[in-house]
């Protein structure tokens, strides 16, 4: 084997060890030979250096990394000063003083020390021990800002090298004395424990910073190594605040702060401030000059340390109080369902629709539906807005404040009651939910949060009721530790200009690189952030340079002033930013937030076609969770686990009641309960809810894919009105979503959005697609993969009944202007749900107007 395959394939793996070993074993060696225990510590020493030193000439890792004899002069006078003398001063007047004192109380502190265990049993614990202390004191140096002042002089070299190990400030070196050798010098450690330790400490701390091609393999999981330590020293904060080991890198796999990427290496080392002064003389003043730059860290900010642990407590409460009871109810939800009908007819029975249906006879379920018919909102409309202008108690006993406002079938928007009783019932849901994202991922609540919920104000009934969106009203009750967690304050989301709004969360979002968790009901918001940042993403960064939003003159006074207190000007972050725009591709939220924990949104339905284009834009580690079955109406279910798209009914909050889709297709109203579902069934939905909402048709039609206990698990799978009929087919929108994953499997094709529309005139279906497809060779595969799903659908076909599908591609941007189309309609954002299917007299959008 030649020289260059032995210096690439074995030295960088036996270098380490073998310098190690060498070293310990000539102290092993020479103090049994007699030698002192200093004498033999330093000379073991000298030759490990000199080994270290030879190798980084031979072998080194970057050759830009080769110091200057300023450089060199500087960290000599560091090693001299700070670790050679400083460490036996402190041990002549500090160490042995403080053992005087403690011997004149005749209190005996080396009881606690093993002394009669064998030597390497007590290095091993001093080391173990030490590194504890050393590691909280090295976390502790990177976010409290007395320490950081201190420790940024350990951080200034641009470069690495063996010398520059010793390059601390008096003050933090004397710090570091107290927590890893002072201890271990009042226990009355032995001196042949010491010195050990103290080799071992000094050749890995050399090795740590040398410039040598090593490669230490399965000890990255032991020892604190070059390869760690040197991601600890890069210029970016989310790569240096890791790796926090001395010696050991144990404490920072045990507390998760262990950072290794195997498909890159450290770019840019050292701090932000590309002045800070690297004399000996200057850096010994920079903790104690004003104006210098010490952002390379994100510094502890008390108030969410506090918040943080407010939130810990809350979900611990929370598991005890709401999630544990819930889960315990799972085993026969049937009682539960009865016990809150029952409640919700006595509470109502004197209203004016409980006298009208005669609650008052109303004991058993079997009453209920003798009494109560099946209904939409029209048929409750009147009580609604009889009980919001009189104050009366015409639909509920207890009078709403408040109403969530939702589209209308018949084009007047729907306003669903909110009472007292509803709000509990929400919030114990999302404290459930919340409990459950926490075991999931015990980090997610750790860092920043951010939710895009609807506008909780929209406006005033006759009565004087407020309306807006049950999301946006959550939000704005929301505890203030969950405030201060968020990265976007309420107000935001009153803005009616929908790409100005979005702007600004994304000003807002992108300031903070630790954001964990993002939250909105529709998966589709996620792709049009990115789509709108992209666009602008340089006047972000200049922005967050300047602390400014370029959007401001735009806002509402009451909003800007509210969002100029968060505008922070943040040079590092918009350096991080500005690397990205290097990329030569779209930036994605991999990019921007590479630490995003969890996602929440639907999955399920029309939705699927969003989730699995944003699943492509996440961190890899990133976690999608199901938002549950929500509607303006009710919460519908509560996922409890990753489990797809699918959650538990929410049977303690809400009585529902089901008809089977082929069944209702037949015009079969039969009616079951939730104990009478059946495992891959669909069903259409009927619920009765505290807030007057009596055996109310959704329109929704759901699937039971299991069940947790007794209790079924169900996800939303579409809108009633998803199913289309040209010539007997009954095709449905989940058996287009289908097809068209099939497709997009097959061809290779990305298909950002799309819609299919009936042409009962030319018997066929009009697919229009953001893509640049072949339309001849689209249609084919499509119109195959439904024969496949729809019997009826091939059997049309077959006849000649049915003609193939017609494949329409569309400009970019469709997708776009057709959303703005919906939303001026009066389609709430926040509940936005694309009809992939439709009658074409149901769609009033123009696509022709954009085909290719």
């Amino acid at each position: 084997m030649n020289i260059s395959r032995i210096k690439q394939n074995i030295l960088p793996y036996t270098l380490y060890p073998s310098v190690m070993g060498i070293s310990l074993f000539l102290h092993y060696f020479l103090s049994n030979m007699g030698m002192s225990l200093g004498m033999s510590s330093y000379l073991s020493l000298g030759i490990g250096i000199s080994l270290i030193v030879y190798l980084e000439f031979i072998l080194p890792y970057n050759k830009n990394w080769r110091p200057s004899i300023e450089e060199v002069k500087t960290d000599a006078l560091f090693v001299l000063l700070i670790q050679i003398l400083l460490p036996k001063f402190l041990t002549l007047f500090i160490a042995i003083e403080l053992v005087n004192i403690i011997q004149d109380t005749d209190y005996i502190l080396s009881i606690y020390w093993i002394h009669s265990s064998p030597v390497f049993i007590q290095v091993l614990l001093m080391l173990i021990s030490a590194e504890f202390f050393r590691y909280w004191l090295h976390r502790a140096a990177h976010t409290w800002y007395p320490l950081w002042r201190l420790h940024a002089v350990h951080h200034s070299p641009d470069k690495l090298y063996w010398l520059n190990t010793s390059r601390f400030h008096p003050f933090e070196k004397s710090i570091q004395f107290l927590v890893d050798a002072l201890p271990f010098i009042l226990l009355g450690v032995s001196g042949e424990v010491i010195s050990i330790y103290f080799v071992f400490y000094a050749i890995n701390g050399f090795f740590q910073h040398s410039n040598i091609q090593l490669n230490m393999g399965w000890l990255n999981y032991i020892i604190s190594s070059a390869q760690l330590h040197r991601w600890h020293h890069s210029k970016i904060v989310d790569e240096s605040n890791n790796n926090y080991g001395n010696n050991l890198i144990i404490w920072d796999i045990i507390f998760g702060t262990w950072f290794f990427p195997k498909s890159k290496t450290v770019n840019k080392l050292g701090l932000i401030n590309r002045d800070y002064p690297m004399s000996f003389k200057e850096q010994m003043k920079t903790p104690f000059t004003p104006g210098l730059d010490y952002c390379n860290t994100k510094l502890l900010n008390l108030n969410e340390i506090f918040s943080n642990i407010q939130i810990k407590i809350t979900l611990l409460i929370a598991n005890v109080v709401y999630k544990l009871p819930f889960e315990k109810s799972l085993v026969n939800p049937m009682k539960e369902q009865n016990r809150l009908l029952l409640s919700i007819i006595k509470a109502n029975k004197h209203t004016g629709y409980g006298r009208q249906q005669s609650f008052s006879k109303i004991s058993s379920y079997q009453d209920f539906i003798d009494h109560v018919p099946i209904q939409d909102y029209e048929a409750l409309r009147k009580f609604i807005e009889i009980q919001e202008e009189t104050k009366n108690p015409c639909l509920t006993s207890e009078q709403p404040n408040y109403y969530a406002v939702t589209s209308g079938t018949t084009g007047k928007p729907k306003y669903i009651p909110v009472i007292q009783q509803t709000l509990k019932q929400h919030q114990r849901a999302l404290a459930i939910y919340a409990c459950a994202q926490n075991e999931l991922n015990k980090d997610v609540f750790s860092g920043k949060l951010l939710a895009i919920p609807g506008a909780y104000y929209e406006g005033n009934l006759k009565g004087g009721s407020r309306y807006g969106s049950i999301s946006g009203l959550l939000y704005y009750m929301m505890s203030k530790s969950l405030q201060k967690k968020h990265v976007v304050p309420n107000e935001v989301f009153s803005i009616e200009n929908h790409t100005l709004k979005y702007q600004l969360i994304i000003r807002l979002a992108l300031e903070h690189s630790n954001l964990y968790y993002i939250v909105s009901a529709n998966p589709s918001t996620f792709l049009k952030l990115m789509e709108i940042m992209n666009k602008d993403f340089q006047s972000y960064i200049d922005d967050i340079k300047r602390g400014t939003f370029f959007g401001s003159e735009f806002l509402p006074e009451s909003i800007r002033k509210s969002v100029d207190l968060l505008l922070k000007i943040d040079i590092q972050r918009a350096e991080i930013l500005q690397n990205l725009t290097k990329l030569e591709r779209k930036i994605v939220y991999s990019d921007i937030w590479p630490n995003l924990k969890l996602i929440s949104t639907w999955k399920g339905g029309s939705c699927g076609v969003a989730v699995d284009t944003l699943e492509k834009m996440l961190p890899q580690d990133t976690t999608i969770m199901e938002l549950g079955y929500l509607a303006s109406e009710l919460r519908g279910s509560i996922p409890l686990e990753d489990t797809g798209s699918s959650g538990v009914l929410s049977f303690q909050d809400n009585f529902f009641e089901f008809i089977e889709t082929t069944k209702y297709e037949e015009n079969d109203m039969c009616v079951l309960t939730l104990n009478q579902l059946e495992v891959g069934k669909k069903y259409f939905v009927i619920v009765t809810t505290p807030a007057g909402l009596y055996r109310y048709f959704m329109n929704d039609i759901i699937e039971v894919s299991g069940f947790k206990k007794q209790t079924p698990l169900i996800h939303f799978v579409q809108k009633g009105k998803g199913v289309t009929n040209i010539t007997g087919e009954k095709l449905s929108e989940n058996q287009l979503i289908l097809a068209m994953k099939e497709v997009h499997n097959e061809l290779c094709t990305e298909i950002p959005f799309y819609i299919a529309v009936t042409s009962i005139e030319n018997s066929c279906y009009k697919l229009y697609i953001e893509a640049p497809v072949n339309p001849n060779t689209y249609s084919k595969v499509l119109d195959s993969k439904l024969q496949k799903l729809n019997t009826e659908y091939a059997s049309k076909r077959a006849s000649g009944r049915l003609n193939i599908i017609n494949i329409h591609p569309l400009y970019d941007g469709t997708e776009s202007e057709y959303r703005k189309h919906i939303l001026i309609k009066g389609q709430r954002e926040s509940q936005l749900k694309y009809l992939l299917l439709q009658h074409e007299n149901d769609c009033d959008f123009s696509f022709e107007k954009f085909n290719l």
